[in-house]
């Protein structure tokens, strides 16, 4: 493609901001905008026989099993955090057991002063899950507020803390709730377009960790706890990491070059499998034009 052609298709004219047919084209960088378009995807194509083409192939980069029955679809699911704070809320709220819904979904409650116990306290089995193990000298204000934004003064390493933050800020950009075989499935979807893998880091850098590899610590402690014998961590998250999805205005294979190239930075395998992983964006706008929403159907019922 000469500078003619790349100016075209893809130059950032009026033309082309406006020109809605030319599915290759995005003037926008943010992944959350084709993220929404994989959701939907995801929810509308529940069952098994329903995919094909397309979307089987979609589910596939996803980590989905071909076989795999879709529960429920999230999006940017603030798991922790809404953990933390219906616990919070259940135990800190009033007695009366017919207003327990109310206080869960208002956005203020009365706290009762009184104590929380901390095996019954989220903020407890978190610590004790970073810890692996009984946690010393946990005081009444570690149960109480959002580990985020809280430092505890429970005895826990830095290493620790620093995993406790992590877990209370991080999200992943689609949580996946699947059935295979009569057991459910937890998947957590890590969405990129331009931007590279982001980073967790301490003030002095000296301890780092990946979104993935923070969510994973998310989904593990999920399913340890609050889920523990009902649902499972997806095989797709076995190397402890969430589940990269990529996505690309062309799907190609990277050739010699760019393997060596970023053979320095990577191991050959794993470049390889980020190419298995990429999901191209005419192809989430397609399914979404035409056959979860149906706009060319209803373009024509206007005309008519």
């Amino acid at each position: 493609m000469n500078d003619k052609e790349i100016n075209e298709k893809y130059g950032c004219t009026a033309e082309n901001f406006i020109k809605d047919t030319e599915t290759e084209y995005s003037i926008c960088r943010e992944e959350r905008q084709y993220a929404v378009f994989l959701y939907n995807i995801l929810r509308f194509y529940r069952k098994p026989e329903m995919r094909c083409g397309k979307t089987k192939r979609i589910f596939t980069v996803c980590g989905i099993p071909e076989d795999a029955n879709i529960k429920k679809v999230f999006y940017e699911a603030t798991f922790m955090r809404d953990f933390f704070e219906r616990n919070r809320r259940l135990i800190l709220g009033k007695d009366e057991e017919g207003k327990m819904p109310g206080i869960l979904v208002q956005t203020e409650f009365t706290r009762k002063k009184k104590s929380m116990d901390k095996n019954d306290a989220f903020n407890y089995k978190l610590m004790e899950y970073v810890h692996k193990g009984k946690v010393e000298n946990c005081t009444e204000e570690d149960l109480k507020y959002n580990l985020g934004h809280h430092v505890p003064h429970a005895e826990l390493s830095e290493e620790e803390l620093f995993a406790v933050k992590c877990m209370m800020e991080a999200k992943p950009d689609i949580a996946v709730l699947y059935e295979k075989g009569g057991k459910e499935y937890l998947l957590f979807l890590e969405c990129k377009f331009e931007s590279g893998e982001s980073f967790y880091s301490n003030e002095d850098n000296s301890i780092k960790m990946s979104q993935r590899e923070i969510q994973w610590l998310i989904a593990d402690f999920l399913c340890r706890t609050y889920l523990k014998g009902t649902v499972e961590i997806s095989e797709s998250m076995k190397d402890k990491s969430s589940c990269l999805v990529r996505f690309v205005r062309e799907c190609r294979e990277k050739t010699e070059g760019e393997i060596k190239e970023e053979i320095k930075k990577k191991n050959k395998e794993e470049i390889k499998k980020e190419i298995k992983k990429e999901i191209k964006i005419g192809d989430l706008v397609d399914l979404n034009r035409k056959e979860i929403f149906h706009e060319e159907e209803h373009e024509e019922e206007t005309t008519v």
